[in-house]
Order: C-alpha cells, then structure tokens, then sequence
C-alpha cells in the first residue's frame, strides 16, 4: 500500500487513480461519497489523505509533496493506452460511482434493527462487497500491465457465458462437460506452476478452484445416472 501511494505521490497524481487508491486502501465512507469527480475541490484533499495512510506526517507532505502538480500531466503513454485498458478504467469508474451510491442508501437507511432495516443492510453489504470484488480484479490486472506491459486477456472486460448447469444437462452432456474440464483443468494447473505470483496467477487458481468443484458435481450426478 504505501509504496504503491508514495508512487503516486510522485508522478503526476491522475485524479481517478487517486480515487482508486482511496477506495482499496481507505476506510472514510464519507471520503469515497465525496471524492470522485470533485478533482477541483478535493484535488489537494485526497492527496493529504492517502498520505496519511502511508504514515506520512503533515510536515513531511507538506515539505515533500504539498507544491507537486495535483492534475494529471498529459504523456505519450497515456494517448497510446490500449482499448482493453479504457475499458477497464471506464469500468472502474462505473463500478466506483455505483459503489458511492450504495454507500449513500446505506446511510440512509434508519439505525432501528428492524427486520426491514436488518434486510436493506444486508442486500447493500452484500451488492458493495460483490462490486468491490470486481473493482479489485479490474484494478489488479490494469496495475499488472502498467508493472510488467503485459495486457489482461480480453475476457476480464466481457461477463462469461452461462453454461447450462449440471442438473439440466443429458447424461451425454455431462460426460463430454466433465471430460472437457478434466483436460482444461490439467493445462490450468501446469499454468499456475509457470505463473509467477501475482494477479494473474491468481486468476489461474480462482479458476482451477471453480473447475474442480464443477467436476465433482458432474461426477455425483454422472454415478446416480
């Protein structure tokens, strides 16, 4: 965390990326209503506060950080970024400024532990954790291309087709389903050994995991046939 704030500290401060680092790292659910898209107002605000989350004292940001360029500077790199790369930033942004607007319905709704409350509660927790876990895989692959160049595969911007599930399969279907995920499974699991750790790796395991429960389900329904 801190290195990856001081980093930004550094370089031209691009305001989104900013707000991306605030909402990983941290915890102000005031701040991630009030920063995104207020670049003007809260430019100086929000480097203060990811400051402070990499220990940086008042004084020391003041003296080392304060006088920097708040904008984003305009560069080569940043006219020549790959398509998949927009559309991971423009996911972002999307799945931030939704977030911010679940965080706003959670303060709203009343501090009485009705079962009506309890439930509104539950349902927003439930919809911002399931939107920052997808914030957290965008967020990974784009800072996984900007550290080694290398892009994310088109798939992570395109929601995957829903297979049909075990138990609306024939018997046919799942045989030919389980023997196609047994060979996917076996190139997977030589992957992950050659992939280094990192995003990416852990996409390859996420997967595996996924696979290997999906296996077993055929294998239960495939025995009972």
């Amino acid at each position: 965390m801190k290195n990856a704030i001081i980093s930004w500290l550094e370089s031209g401060r691009d305001y989104n990326e900013g707000v991306d680092l605030y909402f990983k790292y941290g915890r102000n659910p005031n701040f991630k209503k009030m920063f995104p898209h207020r670049e003007n107002r809260y430019a100086t605000k929000l480097a203060y506060e990811l400051a402070k989350l990499a220990g940086i004292s008042l004084s020391e940001f003041q003296t080392k950080f304060q006088k920097r360029v708040l904008k984003p500077t305009a560069n080569k790199s940043r006219t020549e970024t790959p398509a998949v790369i927009k559309k991971i930033k423009s996911e972002l942004g999307d799945l931030h400024r939704l977030r911010a607007h679940l965080h706003r319905k959670m303060s709203e709704v009343p501090e009485d532990n009705t079962p009506e409350n309890m439930k509104s509660r539950s349902t927003l927790l439930e919809n911002i954790k399931k939107i920052s876990e997808r914030a957290d895989i965008l967020w990974n692959a784009k800072e996984h291309f900007y550290e080694t160049g290398q892009l994310p595969p088109a798939s992570i911007i395109e929601p995957p087709k829903k297979d049909k599930k075990a138990n609306e399969m024939t018997g046919e279907d799942r045989v030919k389903r389980r023997s196609n995920l047994r060979s996917s499974l076996s190139k997977d699991k030589k992957k992950a050994e050659e992939t280094p750790d990192g995003p990416k790796k852990d996409k390859i395991l996420k997967r595996i995991k996924a696979k290997e429960k999906e296996i077993k389900e055929l294998t239960a329904l495939i025995d009972k046939d």
